[in-house]
């Protein structure tokens, strides 16, 4: 238990966005070691050993992903501006549209 806790301190220390997938994995750890009906492991010191340097793996492997992650929603800005000019060419389209239909409206009611 108090090795989880220290894994859960170092993995707090580190930025939000780096490590969100580590804390919940860390997360559901602890609450698996804090059930009462499950028994304690008997871990040996290479056993933990291997354990906290899967753990540091993982988190490098989210720390490593994070840039590629960004660079892809880097990419696409030109689709993004583009699709917020066309809502809003689409609904300038449909003020318009309305504003006309007003007029006609008005002009019909004029002559009756």
């Amino acid at each position: 238990m108090a090795a989880i806790t220290q894994q859960l301190k170092a993995i707090n220390a580190l930025p939000a966005r780096t490590v969100r997938r580590t804390r919940v994995a860390a997360a559901k750890a602890v609450a698996v070691a804090a059930r009462p009906e499950t028994k304690p492991l008997a871990l040996g010191a290479a056993a933990v050993s291997s354990l906290a340097m899967a753990s540091e793996a993982k988190a490098a492997d989210v720390a490593a992903q994070m840039p590629q992650e960004l660079m892809q929603v880097a990419g696409i800005g030109k689709e993004i501006a583009t699709t917020s000019v066309t809502c809003f060419v689409i609904t300038l389209v449909g003020l318009v549209f309305g504003f006309v239909l007003l007029r006609v409206e008005a002009s019909v009611e004029g002559t009756d």
